[in-house]
Formats: C-alpha cells, sequence, structure tokens
C-alpha cells in the first residue's frame, strides 16, 4: 500500500465491517491498517475484541513488539502457532 493510503483503507476496513460484522478478516486488516499508521490504541482495541482469532494475534504481536514488550509478544505469538501451526 502506497504511503498515506492507510488512513483511507482504515476507513474502507471500518465501513465493510459494519456491512458484514461476522468476517472476521476486517478487523484484523483494520488493525493492520491502524498499526501502520502508529494508532496502537486504537489498534490493541480492535484486536482485544477477537483474542482467539490466528490473524489478529499476529497483528496485535507485532502492536505489543512495538511497544517493546517482548515477554507478552512472545506468549501471543505462540498462542496464534497453537492456534495455526502453519503461520
Amino acid at each position: 500500500m502506497q504511503d498515506g493510503q492507510y488512513d483511507t483503507a482504515s476507513q474502507y476496513f471500518l465501513e465493510t465491517m459494519h456491512l458484514d460484522p461476522n468476517n472476521l478478516l476486517y478487523p484484523a486488516s483494520l488493525a493492520g491498517a491502524l498499526l501502520q499508521v502508529k494508532n496502537l490504541e486504537e489498534a490493541l482495541t480492535m484486536l482485544a475484541l477477537y483474542p482467539d482469532r490466528t490473524e489478529g494475534l499476529k497483528h496485535l504481536d507485532a502492536a505489543i513488539l512495538s511497544l517493546g514488550d517482548f515477554d507478552t509478544a512472545e506468549k501471543l505469538l505462540l498462542k496464534a502457532i497453537s492456534l495455526n501451526p502453519s503461520i
């Protein structure tokens, strides 16, 4: 994605979440876009809604790593791997 388009992407993901609230890919994608624009608080809030989804755990892991909490990041990554060993 080109620079400066993450805010726009975030808006689209938010809109699609309202259209298809059962699709868990959209919140994970929204969190990923929020992480790209350094909006960690909103990304963490979004990811906390889906604590047992592999994709969400990977994004949450990246957010925690960016905050420097390596122990928590390791635990989240191990949880994601236990849910989906192919990641």
